[in-house]
């Protein structure tokens, strides 16, 4: 085979590469154009709105719920400090009581 029939036949085959790379190409697009429309249909711009503010109002949730554990931790070591005051306060109350009735 000659030069210029090789470069001939590479020049075909090339060819019919750019013909395929253009068909898939075109296929690509294509389907591309498909799942957004599918993604419009599925999420309206409400709907998504909608769901982007429930993911809002979820995570203002949870913050709040981290809020109000601390919330319980803080007032339970409260609570217990105060119990032990009154256990504390009976305690010397009793001690004042006996020595009255010595």
């Amino acid at each position: 085979m000659r030069l210029s029939e090789l470069n001939d036949v590479l020049g075909e085959k090339l060819s019919e590469l750019e013909k395929v790379l253009i068909e898939k190409d075109d296929e690509v697009q294509a389907l591309h154009k498909e799942l957004m429309d599918l993604r419009k249909q599925c999420f309206s711009e409400d709907e998504t709105a909608a769901l982007e503010e429930l993911a809002r109002d979820r995570e203002l949730l949870s913050l709040k719920l981290d809020q109000v554990d601390v919330n319980y931790e803080a007032v339970t070591r409260e609570k217990e400090a105060l119990l032990e005051q009154v256990k504390e306060l009976e305690t010397h109350l009793l001690f004042v009581l006996g020595e009255l009735e010595k």
